[in-house]
C-alpha cells in the first residue's frame, strides 16, 4: 500500500488543467486593476462552464496523470508528462 497525503496535487484535476485553462483565458489581455481582474475571473468561470469538450479533456488529462502515477509507483510523476 502506497501512502499518499489527502489532496495529492499529483493526481488534482482543478489544479494541472482548470487552473491552468483558467489562467490562459484571463490573462488572455491584460487587467488594470483589482475590480476587472475580478470581473474577468467571473467571466471566464461561467465561459467555462458552457464550454463544449472542457469537462471531457479535464477528465483525459486526469485519466493520463492516473497512468503516469501508477507507473511511477505512486512516487514523484511530474517529469513523466
Amino acid at each position: 500500500s502506497i501512502s499518499c497525503p489527502a489532496r495529492s496535487p499529483n493526481l488534482n484535476s482543478l489544479e494541472y488543467y482548470l487552473r491552468v485553462h483558467l489562467k490562459s483565458v484571463v490573462y488572455k489581455m491584460s487587467v488594470d486593476n483589482v475590480e476587472a481582474l475580478r470581473q474577468r475571473v467571473d467571466q471566464s468561470c461561467r465561459q467555462i462552464r458552457v464550454t463544449p469538450g472542457l469537462f471531457e479533456r479535464v477528465r483525459q488529462s486526469m485519466m493520463r496523470r492516473i497512468h503516469v502515477c501508477i507507473e511511477a509507483g505512486g512516487g514523484h510523476s511530474e517529469q513523466f508528462l
